[in-house]
């Protein structure tokens, strides 16, 4: 049966739409093959459930701000950010769960297979590759201690989101015994936001100049 072309071409715009508008998920444990995501911790160093975290994606490939102004850190969203009140190419994807000892799918041991592990787990992330997001940016991980006003930021060259509609899982990245990963870079708290700031959070992550 021929299609009539106006049929065609919607089609074709809703296939294009489609494409554009993925998903992916990044998951960060594997327990069971040594790599666990654990120990992340707040701003004292003690490893803590119920801390709110995320990634920083760079959408254009040019790497990070120093710093970012004040975003409302809502879990499930994807955020804008701005410097000095200009948009710039970075977002900010919250997951929809906290830190916890659950998150890491029951008990489970440290990438030694003898040290228990789970609390402090971050445990997978997904979202629509939508405002510039799409595979090949790369991304690191924060974590927000609210009560003292400080986040933890964690960048790996691994960190690059996958292509549409893959998940992947980064849990090379956790070989090993975790280290604790401490919240100890400053933000400014207001009503459910932080002003990030970023210097020495990137790791191996270049800086871009402004």
């Amino acid at each position: 049966m021929k299609q009539h072309p106006l049929i065609v071409s919607l089609l074709l715009a809703v296939a294009t739409l489609s494409a554009a508008h993925g998903a992916v998920t990044i998951a960060f444990n594997a327990p069971f093959s040594g790599g666990m995501s654990s120990n992340f911790a707040n701003s004292q160093g003690v490893v803590s459930n119920g801390m709110k975290w995320g990634i920083v994606v760079d959408t254009t490939g040019n790497s990070f701000l120093d710093s970012y102004d004040s975003v409302a850190l809502v879990q499930g969203t994807s955020v804008a950010l701005k410097a000095n009140g200009f948009a710039t190419d970075d977002r900010l994807v919250l997951a929809l769960d906290l830190t916890s000892d659950s998150s890491q799918g029951g008990q489970a041991l440290e990438g030694d297979f003898l040290t228990p592990g789970g609390n402090g787990g971050i445990s997978g992330i997904s979202f629509a590759l939508t405002n510039g997001m799409a595979r090949g940016n790369t991304f690191f991980l924060v974590w927000f201690d609210e009560t003292s006003g400080r986040f933890g930021a964690l960048g790996s060259p691994q960190f690059v989101i996958p292509a549409d509609g893959q998940t992947v899982t980064y849990a090379q990245v956790f070989e090993g015994v975790d280290p604790i990963r401490k919240a100890s870079n400053g933000y400014v708290p207001e009503p459910s936001s932080a002003l990030l700031g970023l210097p020495g959070a990137f790791g191996l992550l270049r800086r871009r100049r402004r």
